[in-house]
């Protein structure tokens, strides 16, 4: 799982807007280094941290925080090879690349029902 830092640097109560910096927890820059960005929280829901975090960081955070990633260099011993006929004894002291398909998880707001 793809952990997503935020540091809200300023918030403009009138224009119901915030600046914010977002990074993976993992990264090898400081997040005072990012971009900051304005994202206007008008339709977020405001009510608890847990919701608030987690429409910034499906809206904003992970996009920005790929875009980042993207724009880093590879280190050239990490480039993967690609592999057209797969046999382990092949991929032996090779670098390759795998797949890796996430399944979304997201906090779901249910009403208490008392029996």
């Amino acid at each position: 799982m793809t952990k997503i830092i935020f540091k809200i640097t300023h918030y403009f109560p009138e224009q119901n807007s915030i600046s914010v910096k977002f990074s993976k927890l993992k990264s090898t820059k400081p997040i005072d280094d990012f971009k900051s960005y304005a994202v206007n929280i008008q339709d977020f829901n405001l009510n608890d941290f847990d919701s608030f975090s987690n429409e910034l960081i499906q809206k904003f955070g992970l996009r920005l925080s790929q875009k980042q990633e993207d724009r880093q260099e590879t280190l050239k011993e990490n480039i993967p090879e690609e592999i057209h006929n797969f046999d382990i004894k092949n991929m032996i002291g090779k670098v390759v690349e795998g797949k890796y398909y996430s399944r979304n998880r997201y906090p779901l707001k249910v009403r208490r029902v008392e029996i």
